[in-house]
Order: structure tokens, then C-alpha cells, then sequence
């Protein structure tokens, strides 16, 4: 049996115990351990954590547990919680704390109806718009734009969404919104169904759906690919949020499947550098995934498109979700399943439609994880006759099977397909395969139906910042060809240069740029085409006004955000977006998510960009609120000093404090340390000593400070 004998020397200073605990706790001891080493009790504070409502908000120190009121960290944090020194007597009362001190926890019940009051009180009302504008000249000037605004105030928001364009202005929707106290979203208005087994309808009416329920829905494209007659951006749209976005060369082009967070009415917008906007549906094959047991949700109005009156009712319990919708002249059911396990997923959706036309829909999906990366599928659709309000779904009958793997001591990926139509008797065939060199990577794809279509994608990342591309394409006889120039010249600007040629004897150079600054994101775009040229502007971000000022930023506001108020001390400026008028402080925009927890992190950065520091707070709020945020950053500039004491380098782990003893640190190798630019007198430990040292001025920061005292 081998023993290793631990010698430690501590201070004869009862004050400095706290710091010979955590020596004896680095080489594996204990607090019990010190007591008998010093013949002393251990006289600092113990660190509870603090649970509020189930929920942690952090430690506090706890020095007399009879007492706990008396607390000042912890009447600090029930007034950062929830306002304890605004509440009346009698709402303190109805604050219970248990002390656990065996885990050393504080478990704290606030009733809910007080956090919410505090919460509320929190906020203010805002007014938001959010905004998109897109301008083209080509010898003639058009223009499409977008606006949302918002009205929010105490858990309601009032929205309304505008189309705007040089030919015509639409109201696409407007409603008012309300998550209430059982966390059901209610909408009443001019909206789409949502969130129901026959999500999408525009209709006119009210509607209840579970808001802390998540849907997942799987978006599926009704076309095998699109095609891009310039470089382009594609975008896939939903509830005015861009889901996807992705800067494509000319020529085909194919969207993945995607995960939605609503089953509402999605779409693609293709922009071209020759300033041609492109709108494609995007359809969705809805797969409901809820978080909770049970939810439903219900709906009562009239149709936009065919004034019929209609209700709807969906009910859910776990994997299982069954829908009814009666309408005027129509009656609907819908059934969907879901199972799944590590290894096998199985899904299933069924409509039928009664009454004046009888149809059917059916979606069926089995895959199968075969090994780590490699999956096959089988997706069935089958389509007869179903109408639900003059939206029409086609006669279909096909089947899809897709096996996709990699191989990985190559480094290569490979998808194999087969898709036969019933309906049409045709069958398709398709074979892609990818390799990551190490200075390149390259996709080949083709597939057959009438004729032979390939395309081959080459990225060449020149460096972190810079990438060369090239993207072929060959299609019924049309070969066509772009090569793209990528460089992102900051973390706010990047441009793209390129050309594309096809056989068909038209060629054209682009030059896109985007910059995003403190109030918008602009996006400018020259293309020169054989004989002309043509200039494109782009402008995206949002307004908030409210008592604080009125704040500007590129980012889109939603529905329940937070205005972070910074007082900013330091030589550091304020990482973020954003720019507000008529406030002194440093403002940005978060937006977050309600009921949940939310961390708003700050971080400051120099004159470079480098990021030197972050703090942060954690917020829960509610829904439809504007909730406020408040920082103080001060200056944190570190200075490097060597020090000696009666000529001598003090000993290895010597403390460091304040003269009031507040811990700062220990002495590093050889007398090196670091402090804070303000701290001016410090006092360090060490042989049983306590040497006051005061520290002259300097001025340098990025060199040693050298420091020769006698104590």
C-alpha cells in the first residue's frame, strides 16, 4: 500500500480561510479536513442555488439561514425576479421559501399571477414594422415591397401584412393575436388556418390552436427541381420568415426538405441578379409532431376565396391526430399516424372529402436507417378527386424510393432514386454522387425521364473568406455554364462577382454587394447583359417604436422581443446591430421566445472587431411584449505587472485582494499578474504576511508592468 502525505501551509489570518479551503479542495479534500488542520470553523458564506418555481435562476451566498430576509444577495435577486421590494405585504406573504441544506437549494413558490404582473410591468407597448423592399431598373423602374407592422401591447398584437408593388396593393392579412394563461393561441380576423389538420385555408373568422405545442412539418416540392435563368437568390418563405435561403448559380436547381414551424402557407421566391422575381408554391406534406399529449385546435368563418362558411376541429394524442371540417356543401375528415424507434420511421395522412364530390388523399412514408449514414425510403402518394374550397388536388399515383449512404474512408456521399407514376406510366431515374477533395468538392447529378439531365456543382474554397465556384448544367440540348467569385470581406460585407454563358449564345457579368449596417441590411446588384445594363436595390429590417425611442435595426422584430438597455462604461463598443433615437444608451433588439427561458448575451468587442468579453441575463417573458433588458458594462482593461518584494519574487500562489479583502487573485510564475486598469492598491498574502502595495500609474497595456516594493 503506497501513501502520499500532503504538507500545507496556511495563514494564521482567519480572514484567508476561505482561500485555503479551495488549495485543500484542488488536492482533494474537504472543508471537515481544514477544521481539524486549523482548529477553526470556516467562517464564510455558503453558496445556495436558487430555484423559483421549479425553475433555476442562479447561486447566491447565505451566511445565517435563521434569518433569510435578511439576505441582501438573495433580496437582490427576488427583486431582480420579481420586484420583491414593490410588492405589498400581503404578496410577500404569499412567498414561500424551503431551505434544503443538504443539497444546499433554496426553493422558492411565487405565486404565478404576481411573476406575470412583474413581467408585464417589465414591458411596454411597441409598434413594429417590419419591412422588404426590392427595386429594379432596366430603361424602365419597378418595385415590389412588403410591410408588416405590429401593434404590440400586453400580450395582444395586433398584425397587419401589406403587399406592395408599382401595379397593385394588397392587404394580405390582418388579425389580432392572444396567447392566453393555458397557453392557447386565439386569432381573430383575416388569416390562414393554422396549426390543423387542414392548415392553409385563408379564411375570415376565429381560431383557437395549442401555442406551447410544436408542429413539425415537412415541406415537399411539387416539382423534382427548378430552373434559374441567372445567379439567383432562393428563398423559401413562411409567415413572412425566411426559412431557407441559399445564393445559386443559373441552371437547375433542387430545395431539400425542410422543417417548418408551422403547417401555414409556405412559398419559394427565386430573385435573379436581372432583377426578375420569381414565386413558386412551396407545398407541405404535413407531419404533426406536438410536445404535449393532447392538444386540438378549432376554427369557425368563412372562406376568402369562396365565401363558404366552414368549421373545423382537430384533436391529437401522442403519434395519433383525427380532424373534422364541415363545410356549406362539403364534409371532411383527415386521419394522420405516426411511429417511429431508432431504426424504423412509418407515417401515414389520410383526407377524404363527402357530400357534393367524394375524394381521397393518401401519404404514406416508411424509411429505415440501415447503418450510421445510410437510409432508404418509400413514400407513396395517391390522389383522387379531393377538393376542399375550389383548392383542387390533382389526380395522382406515384411512388418514390430513395437510398442515400456515404462512404467515409473516401470522403464520398452518393443518393440512388427511383420514382414510377401510375397515373402516367412513366418511370424516373436519378443517381448523384459527391466527393470533399482537400482543396475542392464537386456533386454530379442526373437523372432520366424523357432525356438525359446532368449537372455538376465545383466549390473551391480559396480561403476563409473567399470561394470560387463553378456550376454546369446539361438539359435538352441547353448547356449552360456559371462561374461565381465569392468574398466576404468583414462580418457586414460581401460581394459576389460572376459570369454565365449557355450555347444558345447569351452570356452575362454580375456584381452583387451586401452590406449590413446598425439600421438595415442593402443589398445593390449591376448585371450587364449583350447590349444593356441593368441596376437592382434590395432593403430589409424593422422599426420599433415605443416610450424608449424609436429603434432601428435589420433584423425582423416578431412578436415578442426584448429591448436591451446598455449603459456602457468601458473602452469596448457594443457588439449588435441597431440604432435608436432619442436614447443616450446603447440599444439593441432581441428577439426571444415566450415561456421559455432566454439568455441575452452581450458581448464587447475593440476597434478590430475581436470579441473581448460578454455577460449576460436570463429572462422568461410572456407572450406579445416588448420586455426590457438592462446592462451596465464597465471597463475591464487588464494590465500585465511583474512584481518584486524586498528584491525577492513572491511565492508561487501568494493571494491577491483588496484592501477591504475582496479576493482579486494569486501570483502566477516568476511575480507575473494581471489587474483591472482601476484597481490602483492591492494587498497580497503570503508567509503569514499581508503586504499593502500601491500600484504608481501606467499607461501600457500591451507590455509587462515591472513593480519592486519593500513590505
Amino acid at each position: 500500500m503506497s501513501m502520499m502525505l500532503l504538507l500545507i501551509t496556511l495563514s494564521q489570518d482567519k480572514s484567508n480561510l476561505e482561500y485555503d479551503l479551495e488549495a485543500i479542495k484542488s488536492l482533494g479534500g474537504n472543508e471537515n479536513l481544514l477544521k481539524i488542520m486549523t482548529e477553526t470553523d470556516l467562517d464564510s458564506s455558503v453558496f445556495y442555488k436558487i430555484n423559483v418555481n421549479g425553475d433555476s435562476y442562479g447561486k447566491v451566498p447565505i451566511t445565517e439561514l435563521n434569518d433569510i430576509y435578511s439576505n441582501e444577495s438573495l433580496l437582490t435577486k427576488l427583486n431582480e425576479i420579481v420586484g420583491y421590494d414593490r410588492l405589498s405585504r400581503k404578496e410577500k406573504n404569499e412567498i414561500h421559501i424551503n431551505i434544503d441544506i443538504i443539497t444546499h437549494e433554496l426553493n422558492i413558490l411565487i405565486p404565478r399571477e404576481i411573476l406575470d404582473e412583474y413581467k408585464r410591468a417589465k414591458s411596454v407597448g411597441s409598434f413594429v414594422i417590419n419591412y422588404r423592399y426590392d427595386g429594379f431598373y432596366n430603361k424602365v423602374y419597378s418595385y415590389n415591397s412588403y410591410l408588416d407592422t405590429k401593434f404590440i401591447v400586453n400580450g395582444f398584437t395586433i398584425n397587419n401584412k401589406f403587399y406592395l408593388s408599382e401595379k397593385h396593393k394588397k392587404l394580405q392579412s390582418s388579425y389580432i393575436e392572444h396567447v392566453s394563461a393555458d397557453f392557447n393561441r386565439h386569432l381573430v380576423g383575416d388569416n390562414y388556418l393554422r396549426d390543423s389538420m387542414f392548415s392553409g385555408i385563408p379564411f375570415i373568422g376565429y381560431q383557437v390552436t395549442p401555442y406551447n405545442n410544436k408542429v413539425k412539418v415537412i415541406g415537399k416540392n411539387k416539382n423534382k427541381y427548378y430552373f434559374a435563368s441567372t445567379a439567383s437568390l432562393v428563398q423559401v418563405i413562411q409567415n413572412d420568415e425566411i426559412i431557407y435561403s441559399k445564393d445559386i448559380p443559373p441552371g437547375r436547381f433542387y430545395l431539400p426538405k425542410l422543417e417548418l414551424s408551422s403547417s401555414e402557407k409556405a412559398y419559394i421566391r427565386v430573385s435573379g441578379n436581372d432583377g426578375r422575381i420569381i414565386t413558386y408554391p412551396y407545398l407541405i406534406e404535413e407531419k404533426y409532431s406536438f410536445s404535449n399529449e393532447n392538444w386540438h385546435s378549432f376554427s369557425i368563418g368563412y372562406t376568402k376565396n369562396s365565401n363558404k362558411y366552414f368549421s373545423s376541429l382537430t384533436y391529437g394524442k401522442k403519434s395519433f391526430a383525427i380532424g373534422f371540417l364541415i363545410g356549406e356543401d362539403t364534409t371532411n375528415l383527415a386521419a394522420d399516424f405516426q411511429w417511429n424507434n431508432e431504426s424504423y420511421s412509418i407515417t401515414t395522412l389520410n383526407k377524404f372529402s363527402l357530400l357534393n364530390d367524394i375524394g381521397i388523399m393518401s401519404v404514406s412514408s416508411v424509411s429505415k436507417n440501415l447503418k450510421k449514414d445510410n437510409n432508404l425510403s418509400v413514400n407513396y402518394f395517391y390522389s383522387n378527386d379531393y377538393k376542399l374550397f375550389n383548392v383542387n388536388s390533382e389526380t395522382s399515383n406515384y411512388i418514390d424510393l430513395n437510398y442515400s449512404g456515404s462512404i467515409l474512408n473516401i470522403n464520398t456521399r452518393y443518393q440512388l432514386g427511383f420514382s414510377h407514376d401510375f397515373f402516367r406510366s412513366k418511370n424516373r431515374y436519378y443517381i448523384g454522387i459527391g466527393r470533399n477533395f482537400k482543396y475542392f468538392n464537386f456533386f454530379l447529378s442526373g437523372s432520366y425521364i424523357y432525356d438525359l439531365d446532368l449537372s455538376l456543382n465545383i466549390n473551391i474554397p480559396i480561403s476563409r473568406n473567399k470561394t470560387l465556384s463553378s456550376y454546369t448544367t446539361y438539359s435538352n440540348e441547353l448547356f449552360s455554364n456559371n462561374i461565381n467569385y465569392t468574398h466576404r470581406y468583414n462580418q457586414d460585407i460581401r460581394y459576389n462577382i460572376g459570369t454565365s454563358f449557355n450555347n444558345k449564345e447569351k452570356q452575362d457579368i454580375y456584381i452583387k454587394g451586401t452590406k449590413t449596417s446598425n439600421i438595415t441590411d442593402i443589398t445593390t446588384r449591376v448585371l450587364k447583359s449583350k447590349d444593356s445594363y441593368a441596376y437592382g436595390l434590395n432593403l430589409n429590417g424593422s422599426i420599433l417604436a415605443s416610450k424608449k425611442g424609436v429603434h432601428l435595426t435589420p433584423i425582423t422584430i416578431s412578436d415578442t422581443s426584448s429591448l436591451v438597455n446598455i449603459k456602457n462604461n468601458s473602452d469596448y463598443k457594443i457588439k449588435g446591430k441597431g440604432y435608436t433615437i432619442g436614447s443616450k444608451d446603447r440599444q439593441i433588439i432581441e428577439n426571444i421566445q415566450p415561456f421559455n427561458k432566454n439568455k441575452i448575451v452581450i458581448s464587447t468587442e475593440d476597434i478590430n472587431g475581436n470579441v473581448k468579453g460578454s455577460i449576460y441575463k436570463t429572462i422568461t417573458p410572456l407572450f406579445g411584449n416588448t420586455y426590457l433588458t438592462n446592462f451596465n458594462i464597465n471597463s475591464s482593461i487588464l494590465y500585465i505587472y511583474k512584481i518584486l518584494i524586498n528584491n525577492k519574487t513572491p511565492p508561487l500562489g501568494s493571494i491577491i485582494k483588496t484592501s477591504s479583502g475582496e479576493y482579486l487573485g494569486q501570483i502566477g510564475l516568476d511575480g507575473f499578474f494581471a489587474l483591472d486598469k482601476k484597481i490602483k492598491n492591492i494587498v497580497i498574502v503570503f508567509k503569514n504576511k499581508n503586504c499593502d502595495i500601491k500600484i504608481d500609474d501606467i499607461n501600457e497595456t500591451n507590455s509587462v508592468n515591472k513593480i519592486n516594493k519593500t513590505c
